[in-house]
């Protein structure tokens, strides 16, 4: 016999069973033999992982929700992070215990997204819910092992390889409004799309661009922080399309401090808002 156990962990009498495991003794009256079996099992498993100093009875949900206030926060795409999250928790997958969850509980996941959502959109998530394992592993003692291990995630997306062409410039440019006016959101849009198209700034580097990051003199952009987490220094540009119309960083720029109107609150729109109109104008442009 194993220490600290009974010769017999449980037995089964018609359909009630009993545990006796560690000092501590369980017990339940089921409705069939082999559901009396399988729930003996299960307890005799949560009890063992309860001496090991692990909580196999914390559920998933609650381990996200922790997750979401300790960890999220810490991390630079905080926002994006707490939607998908926050969407995850929807899925009755977060309803079990986190120690009952499975690779085959992720699989089926997967499946059901991809129904949906392109490959690549669900790699990030997976990500995000594999961190999520590896900290209630190694970190707050929940389980013993991940469900991640050994889970084939779907297969990577292509690279872009589609660049605008001048046509298509000049349609962002009619499209948005934007002709050395600034005036409304949509114009903003537009600008700031222009500005993406010289400088091959990320989204989220121009959103967070300030003016005092900016030099008209030198015609640079310094940025403090990037996605890799180091500085780097944009140079600006500056020409003009054959219809006249602006469609360079240096100008967009040149435009917005004469309007005051490009950055608000000394930042570009709100990334949300911009990526609505950025939509629009990409629509507009595939039509």
């Amino acid at each position: 016999s194993t220490p600290g156990r009974t010769l017999f962990p449980y037995t089964t009498l018609f359909r009630s069973i009993e545990i006796y495991r560690d000092g501590i003794r369980k017990s339940k009256t089921c409705s069939t033999k082999s559901e009396a079996v399988l729930w003996g099992a299960e307890e005799e498993k949560k009890i063992e992982l309860q001496a090991k100093g692990l909580q196999p009875k914390t559920l998933f949900s609650d381990v996200i929700k922790r997750y979401l206030n300790e960890i999220t926060p810490t991390k630079r795409g905080e926002k994006h992070e707490f939607n998908r999250l926050t969407k995850f928790l929807r899925h009755p997958i977060t309803d079990k215990y986190i120690s009952d969850v499975t690779r085959q509980d992720l699989e089926f996941w997967i499946n059901e997204r991809l129904e949906t959502v392109k490959g690549e959109s669900v790699r990030r998530e997976l990500s995000t819910i594999r961190h999520i394992f590896k900290v209630a592993l190694e970190r707050w003692g929940y389980i013993q092992s991940s469900p991640m291990v050994g889970l084939q995630q779907p297969k990577a997306s292509k690279p872009r390889t589609q660049r605008f062409t001048q046509e298509d410039i000049d349609e962002i440019v009619n499209i948005s409004g934007y002709n050395e006016s600034l005036k409304t959101a949509k114009a903003r849009t537009g600008a700031a799309l222009l500005f993406a198209i010289e400088t091959a700034m990320r989204a989220g580097e121009i959103c967070g661009l300030t003016w005092d990051n900016v030099s008209i003199g030198r015609k640079t952009a310094y940025l403090p922080m990037t996605k890799n987490g180091s500085s780097r220094t944009v140079p600006l540009s500056k020409k003009r399309s054959k219809n006249n119309c602006s469609n360079t960083a240096l100008s967009s720029a040149e435009s917005a401090a004469k309007s005051s109107v490009f950055l608000a609150s000394n930042k570009l729109l709100p990334y949300s808002s911009q990526s609505r109109v950025a939509n629009v104008l990409v629509n507009r442009l595939g039509s």
